[in-house]
């Protein structure tokens, strides 16, 4: 009896490595990556620290494209980024966070992750969910991720909402022509910042869709790339915001 319970286990063993080996070889650069009873197919756009599952071939084009344009784009400004994050393609299904409910993806620093989400019930600027606006959140994401490579371990520290700043200015200066044209008609009457103290917590969480065409205007008129690049290399130190209200340590926000 023991000796048949032994050759069961090893006939189980056997078929779990067997298909781990088959799942390793088959797909896209890296076959698949095993969530829970589905296999994702798993690709990395040519970068060793990337790590994109996604559900159809055009997912991984897009977020190849996305990475690329991120990347060049930190390039083109003097930050070299050297991508290192896993990038997800989820269902709405997944959300078990009624705070992430409202969003279209969010990036995590800590894990080094990007959940993008396929559809959005959100309508930013008013508009409905397109691949135009899936494409240009897909680059906020990535700019959040190369702004953290970009400062992590460094001395420049920046604020949360600093990093809302650079992410929306860049998914707007990389936004397709046309829906760029129509958000910034459709906001005419939202003014550029004429303090850098007017960018803080509040008003980066208030309204984001004004926020986003505010943080564009003033980082085109605080010299666009040279601007971020200044604020990456601690050339320009955004001044402290003085909350109206006592607070305890930890619970101001800093990253």
């Amino acid at each position: 009896m023991s000796a048949t319970r032994t050759t069961q286990k090893v006939v189980m063993v056997d078929r779990q490595t067997i298909l781990a080996l088959l799942l390793l070889g088959a797909g896209v650069s890296g076959g698949f990556a095993l969530d829970g009873a589905r296999a994702e197919p798993q690709g990395n756009c040519g970068n060793q620290g990337v790590t994109v599952l996604y559900g159809d071939p055009a997912e991984l084009d897009e977020a190849c494209g996305a990475l690329a344009d991120i990347v060049a784009y930190f390039r083109g400004i003097g930050i070299e980024v050297t991508p290192r994050i896993t990038l997800r393609f989820a269902d709405r299904a997944i959300v078990r966070s009624a705070e992430r409910a409202s969003v279209h993806g969010y990036f995590d620093g800590q894990q080094a992750e990007i959940t993008f989400y396929r559809k959005s019930q959100v309508r930013p600027w008013g508009l409905p969910w397109s691949s135009a606006l899936a494409d240009s959140f897909l680059r906020h994401e990535l700019a959040h991720m190369a702004i953290w490579e970009a400062v992590r371990g460094g001395p420049v520290k920046l604020r949360p909402e600093w990093h809302e700043f650079i992410a929306y200015a860049v998914q707007l200066d990389l936004m397709d022509p046309q829906l760029r044209r129509y958000v910034l008609n459709a906001n005419i009457d939202v003014r550029p910042s004429e303090s850098l103290l007017e960018i803080n917590e509040f008003t980066s969480r208030m309204d984001p869709d004004t926020f986003a065409v505010t943080a564009y205007k003033a980082y085109l008129a605080q010299g666009a790339g040279t601007f971020v690049s200044q604020l990456l290399r601690g050339e320009i130190v955004p001044p402290p915001f003085v909350y109206p209200f006592a607070v305890l340590p930890g619970q101001v926000p800093d990253r």
